[in-house]
Order: structure tokens, then C-alpha cells, then sequence
């Protein structure tokens, strides 16, 4: 474990790759097209928080990780970053480096046939996974700080919200 790194947030730029790992409802681990390791959460969306050492999990948030790994997981997806922050390590006497948040949205994308370039994918036919998450009522809005906080597709997010609310999802 010494020699182990956590994954990179790499640079902000927009990628495609492949979900190697869900870490929670609203997080995940993406490959790539070079290999390295870029992990991220969802943009104004919040997950169930899931149990930890000193705290009890909130309901639904096994659910929603396993609805994601479902969706997501070994597939091909188009990745949007929308924010990167650094976050405060919360330890200053030990001037631990300060952590990366990458929010993005991340988007399905068909997978390519076997022995073949995967084809380009007209956004209209990439499914967002928070969006998809929200319907299923396994997600929540997270309202924004400033207009700069926000997703770009926040309004869909809403939408999607309301929708699993007045189908009463959740």
C-alpha cells in the first residue's frame, strides 16, 4: 500500500473514456484513453451519503451506488468537466497537499462492436447519468452556491427531479 497513489484528477480538460470504479451514488472513478485514472463527481447532484466509521449511512445510499455501477461501470462515457476545485487538506500543521474535486457531467456513450473505432456520438443520443439517476429518485438536486456553481444542464436536472417527485419515486 505504500507504493499506491490515489487516482489523478488530471488536467480539466473534457475526455472520453471507461468507468473502472463507482465509489458512491454521485462518484466515480474514468479512464482514459492514455490508462490514467481520473476521479470525479457528478455535478449539482448529491447522493446518499453512505455509512462510515463514525456515522450511520442515509437511506437509499446503497441503492444509488449500485444503480449507478449498473449504468455505468465498464462502459464507454464522454466526460464534461464543469468545475475543478481545491479543496483544503483540514490538517494545516501537517501542509498536506490540497485535494482536487473535479465536478463533471458524465454521459453514456454507445459501446463500440468488437474490432471496431468507436464511432462519433451525437449528444442527443448520450445519456446523462445523473439526469437518469434523478428519474429513478435515487439522486437530489443540489441547489447552487452562484450561477457559477451550476451544471450546464441544470434545468434538465430539475426537471428530472420533479418528475421522479410527482411520479413519487422518492
Amino acid at each position: 500500500w505504500r507504493s499506491s497513489a490515489p487516482p489523478a484528477a488530471g488536467d480539466a480538460g473534457d475526455f472520453e473514456g471507461q468507468v473502472i470504479e463507482v465509489l458512491s451514488g454521485d462518484s466515480l472513478v474514468v479512464a482514459d484513453a492514455a490508462g490514467a485514472e481520473r476521479r470525479l463527481r457528478l455535478s449539482s447532484v448529491l447522493a446518499p451519503r453512505p455509512a462510515g466509521r463514525d456515522r450511520a449511512g442515509e437511506p437509499w445510499a446503497a441503492e444509488s451506488r449500485e444503480a449507478l455501477r449498473g449504468m455505468a461501470i465498464g462502459r464507454r462515457v464522454r466526460v464534461v468537466v464543469e468545475q475543478v476545485r481545491e479543496l483544503p487538506s483540514g490538517d494545516a500543521e501537517a501542509k498536506a497537499p490540497a485535494r482536487t474535486l473535479v465536478l463533471a457531467s458524465v454521459r453514456l456513450l454507445p459501446d463500440a462492436r468488437a474490432g471496431r473505432e468507436p464511432k462519433a456520438t451525437p449528444e442527443s443520443k448520450q445519456v446523462d447519468v445523473a439526469e437518469r439517476l434523478l428519474e429513478l429518485g435515487l439522486l437530489k438536486v443540489q441547489p447552487p452556491r452562484s450561477s457559477e456553481d451550476r451544471a450546464a444542464r441544470y434545468d434538465e436536472l430539475v426537471a428530472a427531479e420533479a418528475a421522479a417527485r410527482d411520479a413519487k419515486r422518492r
